[in-house]
C-alpha cells in the first residue's frame, strides 16, 4: 500500500501559537492527520522547532516555511516509500536534515510527518494505532496510570516555583481512574477556595488551578488530606528556577543540598518527582535517586535520547524517564528511547506538551509501548479531554 497525497497547514495549538499539522492519505482514500504539539520549559538539548521569523506573523512563531517545506520540497520524495516500513520512511527524512537538533527542518515538521505516516500505516494495516505501536515497538501492550496535573505553576502558571503537582490513581481501567481524577478535581477544588479564595480556581495551560501565594508543603498536604487510593508526582523543572549555582525557591536561595532535602522531608505518599534538579547536575539527580523512597524522573535531563537515558540510567542518575516524541523528532527515534528505557528498566511516563493539539495520539503511544504512565494534563480542557477520551476507548478496544 502506498501515499496517495501529503498536505501540512498551520493550525493554533492550545496556547493560540501556529504549530503544524499534516495529513497523509493512501491508494485506499484512507486519510489520517498529525498535530504536533510545543512545550514552554523545554531542555537545552531538545531538538528545535521551525518557526518562520517574521514578526508581523504571529510575533515570528509562524510555521509556513515548515508547511511549504513539506508541500514544495519533502513530499515528492517521501510518497515514494511504502506504508509499513517507519525505519525507512524516517532514515529518509534524517537524509533531508541529518543534524542532532533537526536544525534544518525542525523537530515540528520532522515529527508532523512521521507521526502522520505512523498513523496511516497503521490504518492501512487494519490494526487499532496501539496494537500497531506494540508490534513495531515489540512491547508488550498495556493501560498506563494517569499522571493529571491538577495545580499549575512554574513556566505554566504564576504562582508556585513547582511547574507541576499531579494526582496518579493506582488503579489504571481509564473507565475508573477518570472518574477518581475528576472526584479528586472536585474536591480539591473546595479546599483550595477554602484556604486561598476563589481566584485560585483559575487555571493554567495544562488545566490546573493556580493558587496564589500558597507553599508547596501546603498544597501536598491539601492533596494528602483528600480521600482516596492514588499517589501524588511532582515535576518541579528545577531549571526553570536555577540561576548563578542556586534555586531561588519559595522566596530564598537554596542549594541543591537544601532542595534535595525538602524532597525527603515531604516525600509522603510521593510517587516520581520529575527534574529534581538543573539538567547539568546529574550528580545530585544520582544523590537523590539512591536515597528518595519515591521515582526520580529524567525529561529536561534525558529529552527522549536513547544516549542520553543510557547514559543517565547506568549512572543511577534516574529511576524513571519522560518520553515526548517533539523532543527528538521521529517515531523511530522516539522508540529507540523507548527501547533505551526498557533495556535499563527504568519506569516510561509519555508525556503531552503544555502547548498541545487536539491529537490523541500520545494515549495510543503510551498504551503500545506498556508504560508505566501517562501525563495528560487536567481534565477540563479540550485538548487534554481528547486523551482522557481515547484512554477510555482503548480500554473498550479490549486492553
Amino acid at each position: 500500500m502506498k501515499i496517495t497525497d501529503i498536505k501540512a497547514r498551520e493550525i493554533l495549538d492550545s496556547r493560540g501559537n501556529p504549530t503544524l499539522e499534516v495529513s497523509m492519505m493512501n491508494d485506499k482514500g484512507q486519510s489520517v492527520v498529525f498535530g504536533v504539539p510545543s512545550g514552554a520549559s523545554t531542555g537545552e538539548k531538545e531538538a528545535l522547532e521551525r518557526r518562520d521569523g517574521d514578526i508581523n506573523r504571529y510575533n515570528g512563531m509562524g510555521v509556513k516555511n515548515c508547511v511549504d517545506e513539506i508541500e514544495n520540497n519533502l513530499k515528492e520524495g517521501l510518497m515514494r516509500i511504502p506504508l509499513g516500513d517507519q525505519s525507512e520512511f524516517d532514515g529518509a527524512l534524517a537524509t533531508f536534515d541529518p543534524s542532532e537538533k533537526k536544525e534544518k527542518l525542525g523537530a515540528n515538521t520532522m515529527l508532523g510527518l512521521s507521526g502522520a505516516y505512523l498513523k496511516l500505516s497503521a490504518l492501512s494495516s487494519g490494526q487499532k494505532l496501539w496494537q500497531y505501536i506494540s508490534e513495531i515497538s515489540k512491547s508488550g501492550p498495556s493501560l498506563p496510570r494517569i499522571y493529571a496535573n491538577l495545580i499549575n505553576g512554574g513556566k505554566h502558571a504564576p504562582g508556585l516555583d513547582i511547574q507541576e503537582v499531579m494526582v496518579v490513581p493506582k488503579e489504571t481501567r481509564p473507565s475508573v481512574a477518570v472518574e477518581q481524577i475528576v472526584s479528586f478535581r472536585r474536591e480539591l477544588a473546595k479546599k483550595l477556595s477554602e484556604e486561598y479564595g476563589e481566584s485560585s480556581l483559575l487555571i493554567g495551560d495544562e488545566g490546573g488551578f493556580v493558587p496564589q501565594n500558597a507553599r508547596h508543603a501546603k498544597v501536598l498536604a491539601i492533596f494528602s488530606s483528600i480521600e482516596g487510593d492514588f499517589e501524588i508526582a511532582l515535576d518541579v523543572a528545577a531549571s526553570s528556577f536555577y540561576e548563578n549555582g542556586k534555586y531561588h525557591f519559595e522566596g530564598k536561595d537554596v542549594t541543591a543540598e537544601e532542595l534535595g532535602g525538602w524532597y525527603q522531608a515531604n516525600s509522603n505518599n510521593i510517587l516520581s518527582v520529575e527534574d529534581p534538579f538543573e539538567e547539568h547536575d546529574s550528580e545530585s539527580f544520582a544523590n537523590l535517586a539512591s536515597n528518595a523512597s519515591f521515582f526520580v524522573i529524567g525529561d529536561d535531563l534525558t529529552v527522549t535520547s536513547a544516549t542520553l537515558i543510557d547514559e543517565f540510567a547506568t549512572k543511577s542518575a534516574i529511576s524513571g524517564v519522560i518520553i515526548k516524541p517533539n523532543q527528538i523528532g521521529t517515531i523511530s527515534e522516539t522508540l529507540a528511547a523507548v527501547a533505551a528505557a526498557q533495556a535499563s528498566d527504568v519506569k516510561i511516563i509519555v508525556s503531552h506538551r503544555s502547548g498541545e493539539t487536539n491529537d490523541d495520539f500520545i494515549a495510543d503511544l503510551a498504551c503500545g509501548i506498556g508504560a508505566f504512565g501517562i501525563k495528560i494534563g487536567a481534565p477540563v480542557r479540550g485538548e487534554r479531554v481528547a486523551k482522557y477520551n481515547r484512554l477510555l476507548q482503548i480500554e473498550k478496544e479490549g486492553l
